[in-house]
């Protein structure tokens, strides 16, 4: 399996960890549960980062928790504060993730464009 498959993979599921825990109300449960598969899926998302680009995300990454703070202060006179904190960022981090599995397609498509390239390259060299 492609490291950036699973990187991807891994960054999409903590992201439907997080998404699925702003219904989780104030059972004790269903927190253990969602952090119990947040941290395996961020896991293997934190330990691949390095390894696939770390300028891609590492904005993201630093700026991600206080925002989520923010939002939580801000809704915290709600009767569910955390409600729309892990929705917003169980949006983003799944947009990320599908936004990442873009990634082949556009290497493949800059490969494809420097073959033709340099094909026309030769056939200029081959004709003079």
């Amino acid at each position: 399996m492609s490291r950036l498959i699973l990187c991807n993979a891994t960054l999409t599921m903590a992201g439907i960890s997080t998404l699925v825990a702003s219904f989780s109300g104030s059972h004790i449960l269903s927190h253990i549960s969602y952090a119990s598969f947040f941290g395996f899926f961020s896991g293997g998302y934190i330990g691949l980062t390095s390894i696939i680009t770390v300028d891609l995300v590492g904005i993201a990454t630093a700026i991600g928790t206080p925002v989520v703070g923010a939002i939580c202060n801000v809704f915290e006179s709600h009767n569910n504060p955390f409600l729309w904190s892990y929705f917003i960022f169980g949006v983003f981090v799944v947009l990320s993730g599908c936004i990442l599995f873009a990634i082949p397609a556009l290497i493949r498509r800059q490969k494809a464009q420097q073959n033709i390239t340099k094909h026309q390259a030769d056939i200029n060299v081959l004709s003079h």
